[in-house]
């Protein structure tokens, strides 16, 4: 299959403002991005992947405004329209996660659009679960499957079983184990090395002078999770003046779980602390309010992915310093789309497509642009 370009990531500095963005209905060339080994340990791991990784270049139209993202979001597009009414079945790993709410919600607006008929079910961030449940889609005829995986390790036996009968499908989210990656259909989500390294600029931007760094990564095990921190690594490491003191990760992306692992980091750094990242918008709630319970929210910078309507007001206050775009509704409309195209046959297995989301930074300076578009 036709590869990926590569650039060297010595020109990462690129990636300021808007980063890997890309046409809602464009199909790409899947990212090459190496997962990374990865325990839920308190300390940061040691990086996995070079500091120089090679930045993914796809050949499809950046989505340079906020209204160009809402207009692919909202269009409906008569050439995904099913006149069969086809049957698809999708497992969501991490189905209540705060960010799925929406992304659910929007692809079950896009399939009442296109006549798709759409089951969604709780993987139950089990990769056994979410094999049984799409041996059941298969067996009882589905026409195709949307996968959300749980984390990378699990995905070579489902992505076989995939292969293996024949039912269109795409992945979303979360890429699969590179061992199987040149033989899926198609991937829809956003390229998280990249969204990572963008929020690696923003904290070097940030502490110039330098300071004392905390992360809150997403649920272990999972490739977005591991690849929001393998990029703030590839930036902020190689920076002396930095320190990042220690990184855990946020089971099941839990606010909850986000809150009660900073009030513990509060209690061991305390005033040492200038800034937290967060892998997302849910994580980034529960790091605020152990920052606010703790009167320090004012003394420290935060960052996030997601970009959602509550991070966005808090862009506004002054609470968070920015966070990078992860557009629920955007990944639930290419999830289906891409789905789509393969049931039509315009994807084949081992095609390895890549339908990307758009990730700029947002910060003060254009919040009220991308404001309503994450989630």
């Amino acid at each position: 299959m036709k590869k990926i370009l590569s650039l060297v990531v010595a020109v990462s500095m690129i990636i300021t403002l808007t980063a890997c963005a890309s046409s809602g209905n464009a199909a790409a060339e899947a990212p090459k991005e190496t997962p990374a080994a990865t325990e839920a340990a308190t300390e940061a791991p040691a990086a996995t992947e070079a500091a120089t990784e090679a930045a993914k270049v796809a050949d499809v139209a950046s989505s340079d405004t906020g209204e160009e993202a809402k207009e692919k979001i909202e269009t409906v597009n008569a050439d995904y329209y099913c006149e069969d009414q086809p049957r698809i079945f999708m497992t969501n790993a991490y189905y209540t996660a705060p960010f799925c709410a929406p992304l659910h919600e929007q692809m079950e607006k896009s399939a009442k659009d296109y006549n798709v008929d759409l089951t969604i079910v709780d993987g139950k961030g089990d990769n056994n679960t979410q094999y049984e449940q799409i041996q059941s889609a298969i067996d009882e005829g589905y026409d195709g499957i949307i996968y959300f995986p749980a984390d990378t390790a699990g995905t070579i036996s489902i992505v076989k079983l995939l292969n293996d009968s024949g039912v269109p499908y795409s992945v979303i989210d979360s890429l699969v184990d590179s061992s199987v990656e040149d033989t899926i259909t198609v991937f829809a989500g956003p390229n998280n090395i990249t969204m990572g390294e963008v929020l690696g600029n923003a904290a070097v931007e940030k502490l110039a002078d330098g300071g004392k760094v905390l992360m809150l990564s997403g649920s272990p095990g999972a490739d977005p999770a591991i690849k929001r921190s393998t990029g703030f690594h590839n930036i902020v490491d190689g920076v002396d003046s930095i320190e990042i003191m220690a990184e855990q990760w946020v089971d099941g992306w839990d606010t909850a779980t986000a809150m009660s692992i900073m009030q513990d980091m509060i209690t061991t750094y305390g005033e040492d602390i200038d800034l937290v990242f967060c892998a997302d918008d849910g994580i980034f709630q529960g790091a605020q309010q152990a920052l606010e319970a703790a009167g320090i929210m004012d003394k420290v910078t935060c960052l996030s992915t997601g970009a959602n309507s509550y991070s966005c007001e808090q862009i506004r206050n002054g609470k968070l310093y920015g966070a990078v775009l992860h557009s629920a509704k955007e990944e639930g409309k290419l999830g289906l789309e891409a789905c789509i195209d393969v049931i039509k046959g315009k994807i084949k297995q081992g095609d390895s497509k890549w339908y990307q989301c758009s990730s700029p930074l947002v910060t003060k300076e254009n919040v009220d642009e991308w404001d309503g578009i994450g989630w």
